[in-house]
């Protein structure tokens, strides 16, 4: 990125002089990340400097959305105006939108413009995303020049005279004088640049068991080489009987392409025997669907490089390639974070001996840009020039036109093996597991057939490269592996990379096998005949194309019309989907032989409603209609009924039924199964309340009035569509013939029941028992059922209705408890959750739960049977949960203990938490995901703080809680899924044992400090839910974080076992005598002055027991009366205080007198150093075992005082004796 440098006019002018060229360093190799923050080049770029009208405009090529510290600096004629904010509130800095400033005086002889981001994290300086200088005169720049930047992002414009207004090319550089004057655009795009060569595609697959196939290009009219990319596949059924291979370009022009397999390791025999090819032009090309709406944006470019990454790869010092480097490409397309991104070597000119194999490397890829690079895997390889590395990136997937046929096209990315997770992805694994079934993908659609399929790595993980290769392309599934090379190693394990892929329809599959028109034997002539279109995709019609619409061109033998009656498109050619049903009537006089039907567009046959492969439908003037109250009815439902109409054809109009008055008739009825063909359950029909058995008849009698019409209670205890007939042998008129009628009536399940074996949660809360861990499976079984009642609630108890089938019901999870928690994820688009209802009208599907609570599953949708929609308020769904975390995490906050002074405390002291101890409890599913639902009513696991355990550096200290402390708990019920604990006093003392002990810790590395929590703490057995995996369950413990890493302890102050002390003292009976407490602790050996302690408050006011708070802390007794007076204030210095003092008073003492200082009140005042409690907790652990006669009673200290002479030894002088 580029750094803002002020340029000193007179400096310029010298260097100028003396021939040197004002330049900078050429930045270093950078990428544009995805930081909301950026400050990389061309970012945001200066798109028009308008002179006229005093305005710039810039560009956005990505979304700003913090612009603190953006501005545009500007200078003309080589004064620098004052910088305009960028602001971008309000969205106001979208990407691929344009924005105009106003202010600018611009003087036309010299401009700068800059646009600069705010500093970045290793400089101080702005950095400058994009400058344009321009001048009248290059001359010019020499006494004008304000800023010089690197030419990275400058763009220069110089002409003779004064300029005009400048226009930006899409690439970041300026219109030249060569350019006409550019419009003021006012935030619309300016064009500019070279003319691009006409938009290219072509694609297919070449036969390579030769080893070389040739490429055509038809139809490309450019002049440049189009850009080709390969696929090399391997075949899953015979991985050990292939070695590591790939596809290369041997050679490459505007008219072909030669190809190559190779191999790192030698050898002629690559088992590569077809490559998928991909022949495209350099710029954007864009792909519509049939309304015209764009669905599928690719772009495709190349770069010069060499930089590359490789175990054993190296360069010369002389050559411009570098080790683990890759150059930076950015898009000119704004791509969403769908797109996919595909690199392929167009020349090997490092190719030889000292260069055998390699590919091309894409990584790191970004909505804005690629890094790209050579990849040479673990191949020993020396690089020392260019290549020419072609990259294309695609966003889209739909059925778009592409050169004028309609073609499914899907783009996207996924992981090796979609079994691999973060937690397993970091695992090598061989060939045969990455090309296994379970590692198969799914397209979002289905495929006509196959597809042409396109792969890169986008990844590289660990050391040894690799590259894409396809293990399995079906019209459902794909599968892609890595392949390593054996130069370093013998294995071809792999961990999981993630991919991008390209999957285009092959415009061959547009051509249909056959066309199967299924139609009714006879027809009444008014009702005409349905014939219903099947589109098959194999021969014997076993396969279908559900997807694609189809142009079909249906023919008669007699004058007719047809009608698709999905569209209501009329006409003898019409656009089908495979199942359209067609209504065709007759508009002539009918042939007695009736019509024959077919298809002329396509190869085709009929199948009859008899199970015959003729095309003859027999069209009668008179019939029965058969019909019901609804378009389906519900299976075990009483109340339907079948009515029964006999019809004539008017004579005025063929189109027109005319009801019949028949009077009393006896109709014959049967039926037979369509849907299933072959029931599980041979259910009988019921018919006016007698049982009716497939192909056998049943007679009743009916009575046909004048609107000819009557009819029957029927009903059907299964589900399934059954063609039921009617036939009657007279019918009206003299003329009597027999007439018939049919017609297929639809029963459905009265709804659907979702269950989970055992897993029935009926309270739906948290007092459900333990089910199971969130992120395992659970088989879902779905099951179909009778009508029993309306409004019912619950169909798992309605009898079965076993005939039912469906390809795939698709299942969601839906939260039941906690409320307002999160659901379970659903699976990915890719990835099939749906239930396949088969034998007994059931069935299941594995589905994960990675969340806490209780939930079921719904259908996603409402479910298509028989051409119906069965409501989802028609499913009932059994509760499933408990569900639980499947483990425990616990951080530690970090925790220390703070010294009462320069860095030490005493034993028994009140000792403060500088950082309390916290603990944060959350609760994961097994891939590691945080359960949110936990931290909520689900939420059974015991305050962990209560099972704390301290731990000292001595066995006789141990540590001393405050008494009324309790646990307390934080963030709880937030359902976040993590809760924090603690305790609720801030401090903790250190007992003080009976015998003096030597100071625990260090004055520099202070004490340790122990507290844990043991695994107890975390464990709840119900569950099987504790730290850590159930069975090797953990404790924590607190630490003090030193540099990011735990000490394993608490850091606290050295701890010392201290006493303080009173020296006996005798002087003058006329002056103060000093009598200095001293302060000491126990250091191993013995007592010892305590130097650290400067914050004892020393009061030598006598104490006054009832009000010591006002008082001082000492009292003094014995045989003078009255007593003299004790005095003296200050702090301890150095672990002395020297102020204490016994005011003669002019008596001398025939006895000493004994003075008591008082240790069992607190301080009466608190210095810069401090402790907790200090305003209630007297300073007792500064008492001693003083009293010989009560030598286990700690008391306070005490000395003699005596005052008048005292002669002592006759070598001795003491002050003021007198002789």
């Amino acid at each position: 990125m580029a750094r803002l440098t002020t340029v000193a006019s007179t400096w310029g002018l010298l260097l100028a002089l003396l021939g040197i060229a004002l330049q900078v360093q050429a930045a270093s190799q950078s990428y544009i990340d995805m930081d909301a923050h950026p400050t990389e080049s061309l970012k945001v770029m200066i798109n028009e400097i308008n002179i006229d009208e005093g305005y710039i405009e810039v560009f956005f090529r990505e979304t700003i959305t913090d612009s603190s510290g953006w501005q545009i600096q500007w200078a003309s004629n080589g004064i620098q105006g004052p910088p305009v904010v960028l602001d971008c509130r309000n969205n106001s800095c979208q990407a691929n939108a344009f924005r105009v400033f106003h202010g600018f005086t611009l003087h036309p002889n010299h401009i700068e413009v800059m646009v600069t981001a705010p500093p970045s994290p290793e400089g101080s300086n702005n950095s400058v995303v994009h400058y344009v200088r321009s001048s009248n005169n290059v001359n010019s720049i020499k006494n004008k020049q304000i800023w010089i930047v690197d030419d990275s992002v400058a763009t220069d414009v110089f002409k003779n005279g004064s300029l005009e207004n400048i226009c930006a090319k899409p690439d970041g550089s300026a219109l030249d004088s060569d350019w006409e004057r550019c419009e003021p655009t006012e935030g619309s795009s300016n064009d500019g640049g070279e003319t691009p060569e006409p938009p290219y595609i072509h694609f297919g697959r070449v036969n390579l068991s030769g080893g070389t196939a040739t490429i055509q290009f038809p139809g490309y009219t450019g002049t440049r080489v189009p850009l080709l990319f390969l696929m090399p596949p391997i075949d899953r059924e015979n991985l050990p009987g292939q070695p590591p291979a790939s596809v290369r370009i041997a050679s490459i022009n505007n008219r072909s392409a030669t190809i190559t397999s190779w191999g790192p390791d030698g050898g002629s025999s690559h088992g590569i025997d077809s490559v998928d090819f991909l022949v495209v032009t350099e710029g954007v090309q864009s792909f519509q669907d049939l309304n015209g709406t764009t669905r599928v944006v690719l772009e495709a470019g190349t770069i010069e490089t060499c930089d590359y990454k490789g175990r054993n790869s190296s360069d010369t010092w002389f050559s411009p390639c570098y080790q683990d480097q890759s150059d930076w490409v950015e898009f000119r397309n704004g791509f969403g974070v769908d797109l996919a991104v595909l690199a392929e070597l167009q020349s090997y000119r490092n190719l030889g001996f000292t260069a055998p194999f390699y590919t091309a490397r894409s990584e790191l890829a970004y909505t804005s840009g690629v890094h790209l690079g050579l990849e040479g895997s673990e191949v020993i390889n020396l690089f020392e020039q260019d290549e020419t590395l072609a990259w294309l990136a695609i966003e889209g997937s739909a059925e778009v036109l592409i050169n004028g046929e309609l073609l499914r096209v899907e783009a996207g990315n996924h992981l090796t093996n979609h079994i691999f997770n973060s937690v397993t992805a970091p695992i090598a694994r061989p060939l045969s597991f990455q090309c296994g079934n379970n590692a198969n993908y799914s397209f979002s659609a289905t495929f006509p057939a196959p597809p042409y399929f396109f792969s890169n790595k986008r990844t590289r993980e660990g050391a040894d490269g690799g590259w894409a290769r396809a293990c399995f392309v079906s019209d459902t599934k794909f599968n892609v592996a890595v392949d390593e090379d054996w130069q370093f190693d013998a294995d071809r394990e792999h961990m999981g990379e993630y991919f991008s892929y390209l999957a285009i329809e092959a415009p061959t599959m547009a051509s249909l096998p056959r066309v199967r028109l299924r139609h009714p034997d006879s027809a009444i002539s008014c009702v005409g005949a349905e014939v219903v279109v099947d589109i098959c995709t194999n021969s014997n019609c076993t396969a279908f194309d559900t997807d694609n619409t189809y142009v079909v061109t249906l023919t008669a033998d007699q004058p007719v019309t047809w009608e698709n009656l999905r569209t209501g498109e009329s006409g003898s050619t019409l656009q089908v989907l495979h199942g359209d049903r067609v209504l065709l009537r007759q508009s002539g006089a009918q042939d007695s032989t009736g019509i024959t039907v077919g298809v002329s567009s396509h190869d085709s046959f009929c199948l009859s409603s008899g199970g015959d492969t003729d095309c003859l439908i027999s069209f009668n003037p008179s019939g029965l209609l058969l019909s019901t109250d609804s378009n389906f009815l519900t299976s075990c439902k009483t109340g339907d009924r079948l009515v029964v109409t006999m019809v004539d054809t008017s004579s005025n109009d063929p189109r027109q039924c005319l009801p019949v008055a028949g009077g009393d008739e006896v109709i014959s009825f049967s039926f037979a199964y369509k849907a299933p063909e072959f029931p599980q359950v041979a259910q009988p029909l019921s018919l006016d309340g007698q049982p009716l058995a497939a192909g056998t008849t049943l007679s009743r009698q009916m009575n046909f009035e004048i609107d000819g019409t009557d009819s029957l209670p029927i009903r059907y205890d299964e589900a399934g569509k059954l063609r039921v007939r009617a036939s009657i042998n007279g019918g009206p008129g003299e003329g009597q013939a027999t007439l018939f009628g049919e017609a297929d009536i639809d029963w459905l399940p009265a709804g659907l029941h979702i269950s989970a074996g055992d897993a029935l949660c009926t309270a739906g809360d948290a007092s459900c028992a333990p089910f199971m861990k969130a992120g395992s499976s659970v088989e879902v079984d779905v099951t179909a059922h009778c009508w029993v009642a309306n409004d019912d609630g619950n169909y798992g108890n309605n009898p079965r209705t076993r005939n039912f089938r469906h390809p795939g019901i698709d299942l969601e999870p839906e939260l039941v408890a906690p409320s307002g928690g999160h659901n379970s994820a659903d699976l990915p688009d890719d990835v099939s959750g749906s239930a396949v209802i088969g034998s007994n009208g059931a069935g299941s599907v594995a589905r994960v739960l990675d969340e806490v609570g209780v939930f079921r599953f719904v259908p996603k949708n409402d479910i298509d049977y028989l051409g119906h929609q069965l409501p989802r308020s028609q499913v009932s769904s059994a509760n499933i949960g408990r569900v639980t975390p499947a483990y425990l995490s616990a951080q530690t906050s970090d925790t220390r203990l703070e010294a009462y002074c320069n860095d030490f405390s005493y034993l028994g002291q009140p000792v403060a938490y500088s950082s309390p101890p916290v603990v944060t409890v959350a609760g994961h599913a097994i891939d590691g995901r945080v359960t949110h639902n936990f931290d909520s009513e689900f939420w059974n696991l015991p305050n962990p703080m209560a099972s704390r355990r301290y731990g000292t550096q001595s066995a006789a200290v141990s540590v001393e809680e405050p008494g009324g402390i309790a646990v307390t708990v934080a963030d709880d019920g937030d359902l976040d899924g993590s809760r924090r604990f603690g305790v609720s006093k801030d401090w903790i003392r250190f007992s003080r044992p009976a015998s003096a002990v030597a100071p625990l810790g260090t004055v520099i590395g202070g004490s340790q400090t122990t507290l844990i929590l043991p695994a107890s703490a975390f464990s709840v057995a119900a569950d099987q839910l504790c730290l850590g995996q159930w069975g090797s369950c953990e404790q924590t413990q607190f630490g003090t974080l030193i540099g990011g890493s735990s000490l394993g302890y608490i850091q606290g102050p050295q701890l010392r076992y201290g006493r303080a002390v009173l020296a006996s003292a005798y002087g003058s009976e006329s002056q103060a005598v000093s009598m200095p407490l001293t302060l000491e602790y126990y250091n191993g050996r013995q007592f010892a002055t305590n130097l650290l302690d400067t914050a004892f408050f020393g009061d030598g006011r006598v104490l006054n027991a009832g009000s010591p708070a006002t008082s001082g802390r000492v009292t003094l007794t014995g045989s003078l009366n009255p007593l003299p007076t004790t005095s003296g204030q200050a702090y301890s210095q150095q672990g002395v205080f020297d102020r204490l003092a016994i005011n003669g008073t002019g008596a001398v003492t025939t006895s000493p007198l004994t003075l008591e200082y008082h240790l069992e009140h607190p301080f009466n005042s608190q210095g810069s150093c401090s402790f907790p409690e200090a305003a209630t907790a007297a300073p007792l652990w500064l008492q001693w075992y003083w009293d010989g006669d009560q030598p286990s009673v700690l008391k306070n200290p005490t000395a003699e005082v005596t005052l008048g002479r005292f002669r002592g030894h006759d070598k001795v002088i003491y002050r003021r004796e007198l002789f």
